[in-house]
């Protein structure tokens, strides 16, 4: 399995985005059932995606 930022390097920005939004709504329904292993490993996740994004991002104003 690669990793959150491995994922981010062959994607473009907008894949990233859709996911992010993805992870934020599994996150906010773990915390609803009270699965805070799921909610922190989808926040955790979305962190890692969030700042893979951003350095994409950077990248392209370099």
């Amino acid at each position: 399995m690669r990793s959150a930022n491995e994922s981010a390097a062959q994607e473009p920005t907008g894949t990233l985005t859709s996911r992010i939004e993805k992870l934020a709504l599994e996150e906010l329904d773990a915390v609803r059932r009270r699965d805070w292993s799921a909610a922190k490993s989808a926040a955790q996740e979305r962190a890692a995606l969030q700042e893979a994004r951003h350095r994409a991002i950077a990248r392209r104003w370099t």
